[in-house]
């Protein structure tokens, strides 16, 4: 029997030692902590080109001085831009003309940020949950996975290891079976469940979000219908999805006129 069971442990360890366990489940991971990082991360240096760099820039007359480019720069990033396909002639009707109004640009840095906030938010409310149980269940669970760790990687025949392992845990086995019949021990599966319902909510409010920021009189989901359009091989030249090149109109004044420019 204890040669089986050592058998089953030098395999366990072989695993281990190919496949790591990770800590935590893996949706939760990607929610709360992957996703995170990556929104916080991209609205970051998107914010740095509002305050550094040039978010926007204009093909402008060739008369207009630096002054000039600066301001159109600066008006059209923050009134906002139009697309046109590039075979299409611009109209002279500004109705007609506006028909797909690009109005996201300016606040991508911004909705990143507080879809990080939004991502964070079921994390968040786990933790104070847990804390307010009065119980430290991550140290918990470091504690256990250190203790296996070093049961593992000890030396000693299977005798000492199985007699370290009836040693320790037993009494936080105990402990545990104690603290199960407690009240508050019994609302951890409610807390987990409560950050888990968050998570799915914030999901769909976060397709919300997406949706109305991203509004298009052509579209009514932006997801699904890019994935369709990236499919066919129609590109944003044709579609207009996050175009590179699009067009503004602003009134420019000078005695006794005022010029239009598109």
């Amino acid at each position: 029997m204890a040669s089986q069971v050592g058998a089953i442990n030098s395999v366990n360890a072989l695993i281990s030692k190919v496949f790591v366990q990770p800590k935590g489940d893996l949706a939760d991971r990607l929610n709360s902590r992957i996703t995170v990082c990556i929104l916080a991360v991209s609205s970051g240096l998107l914010m740095s080109t509002h305050f550094i760099g040039d978010p926007i820039t204009c093909w402008t007359p060739a008369q207009f001085t630096k002054q000039w480019v600066d301001f159109v720069n600066q008006y059209c990033f923050v009134h906002g831009t139009y697309f046109v396909p590039l075979n299409e002639q611009l109209a002279f009707d500004d109705e007609e003309r506006k028909k797909v109004t690009i109005q996201y640009y300016q606040w991508v840095p911004y909705v990143l940020a507080l879809q990080a906030f939004l991502f964070y938010i079921p994390r968040f409310v786990w933790k104070s949950l847990i804390a307010h149980s009065g119980y430290d269940l991550a140290a918990a669970v470091r504690y256990v996975d250190g203790f296996w760790t070093s049961i593992k990687n000890q030396d000693a025949t299977f005798k000492c290891r199985l007699a370290a392992f009836e040693g320790r845990p037993s009494v936080y086995i105990w402990d545990g079976l104690r603290l199960a019949r407690k009240k508050r021990s019994k609302d951890m599966a409610l807390f987990y469940t409560l950050a888990t319902v968050l998570q799915f909510i914030n999901a769909w409010a976060q397709w919300y979000i997406l949706n109305s920021l991203l509004d298009s009189p052509l579209y009514s989901f932006w997801g699904p219908s890019l994935l369709t359009d990236l499919a066919k091989g129609d590109d944003w030249q044709v579609t207009g999805h996050f175009p590179r090149v699009v067009h503004c109109d602003f009134n420019r004044r000078r005695p006794a006129s005022v010029q239009k420019k598109k």
